[in-house]
């Protein structure tokens, strides 16, 4: 259950954000904070590099009414390839899952990208895309992954230890980062 909203406001705890079809994109989770409120036919905004798109649900789960603590769940349609598949292609597969978490005063992650030890010359196509879920938010201030855009189109891989010019990878908790996995990245 997300944590409770400030007076007001309505929160949604994402369980599953998925496609279960080649057009048809799910969300599904919990409400909390409203109580009280009316919902309307539900849409979904999404942005990536140069694209916006904005969905309106599918009516098969209507009413989209919410109770505080239940499951919710609305379906989308989808138009094209899913992303991942658009920039690998549809033989992609997932490879591993792991977490990594730093703790009060443990050391920052040196700055690398995860293509590095194959070998290939840089630049190179797309080969692996990174997924990160922010299971908290990631700020400045708590050690959030920090970025240098553009990198994955560098020559060569970032040399250790050097300090480089990284913006912080802010989002709220539930939110989801793909990237290119020669992208230069670290935790800090």
């Amino acid at each position: 259950m997300p944590p409770a909203p400030t007076a007001g406001t309505a929160a949604f705890d994402v369980e599953r954000f998925e496609w279960t079809a080649p057009d048809r994109l799910e969300v599904a989770g919990r409400w909390s904070g409203v109580r009280g409120m009316r919902f309307v036919r539900p849409t979904l905004a999404l942005r990536g590099e140069g694209e916006r798109r904005r969905l309106l649900a599918l009516l098969e789960h209507k009413p989209w009414a919410a109770e505080d603590g239940d499951e919710w769940l609305a379906a989308f349609p989808w138009e094209g390839d899913p992303v991942v598949e658009r920039v690998l292609d549809k033989e992609c597969l997932l490879s591993s899952f792991c977490s990594l978490v730093l703790g009060p005063g443990q050391e920052a992650q040196p700055i690398h990208e995860d293509t590095q030890l194959i070998p290939l010359p840089r630049p190179h196509i797309p080969i692996t895309i990174n997924a990160i879920w922010a299971l908290s938010d990631f700020r400045k201030d708590n050690g959030a992954t920090r970025i240098i855009p553009g990198s994955h189109k560098f020559d060569s891989s970032p040399e250790y230890g050097r300090e480089y010019d990284a913006v912080t990878a802010t989002m709220k908790a539930g939110s989801v980062m793909l990237f290119d996995s020669a992208l230069c990245q670290h935790l800090r």
